[in-house]
């Protein structure tokens, strides 16, 4: 069942939607609308600070040169082991944190969401992506850490630090996910276990092709979950605005 902000249904006239703060149940039992449904607050500040000190310990770690030893060791056994179909598996999988994946994503659920009616939770993953892009090419400059070399036969121009398929790619799919389960509840618990999964793929997949470092990737993860965690407590406070707004 589609779920609008004026609370309306495909065939059904419109209704007031319940006021804010109190849920409403979807066809799956999940409740909708409510704290329960969408995370308190506080869970997600924590997770914002705890990925921000997460990042800030990572980035230190990482200009302090120490890490490059074992770091070569896990590169060298992640090629050993991802030879054959492993390798083009994860070959495929980095696939889906590239620009040609996210952008027609997020601009073609953003524009689906747009139309019925979630305008500013749709503002909040387009402005959430690309702030998460931009942010992402500058801790690759200011940090100018240098991709391994020897193990991929074509590396990308940009630094390594932080990856930007491993930071923006659970930006986008987060945020996506979020956007998609305010237009159709019944998909929370799918994409609670699917995105995770999806991301941590997305992730490992940049060691296995051989284009990042493992601390680039833990470096990715953590700021895209700053990003995750503010984006979150947007889309809970914009949503609100957008039922609010069609409610009336």
């Amino acid at each position: 069942m589609t779920t609008s902000p004026s609370g309306c249904t495909a065939g059904r006239r419109k209704r007031i939607l319940p006021p804010v703060g109190e849920g409403k149940k979807g066809d799956d039992g999940v409740e909708t609308g409510s704290e329960n449904s969408h995370g308190r607050p506080r869970a997600w500040i924590s997770a914002v600070a705890f990925s921000l000190a997460l990042f800030v310990g990572t980035t230190l770690w990482v200009t302090s040169g120490r890490t490059l030893g074992w770091e070569q060791e896990v590169l060298s056994w992640a090629q050993r082991a991802g030879e054959g179909p492993v390798r083009a598996l994860f070959a495929a999988v980095t696939e889906l944190g590239s620009a040609w994946v996210l952008v027609p994503l997020a601009v073609g659920l953003g524009m689906w969401a747009h139309r019925r009616g979630w305008r500013a939770a749709t503002w909040v993953l387009w402005g959430g992506s690309l702030l998460a892009e931009a942010v992402n090419v500058l801790l690759k400059w200011l940090v100018g850490r240098e991709r391994p070399q020897g193990f991929a036969e074509n590396l990308p121009l940009t630094h390594a630090f932080p990856s930007g398929h491993a930071m923006v790619g659970t930006v986008v799919w987060a945020l996506a996910a979020f956007l998609l389960v305010r237009t159709e509840p019944r998909w929370a618990r799918p994409l609670a276990i699917l995105v995770p999964i999806l991301c941590l793929s997305i992730g490992l997949s940049r060691v296995f092709v051989g284009v990042h470092w493992p601390l680039d990737v833990v470096g990715g993860f953590a700021a895209g979950g700053v990003f995750v965690g503010l984006g979150k407590l947007a889309m809970d406070a914009a949503a609100r605005h957008d039922s609010i707004r069609g409610s009336r």
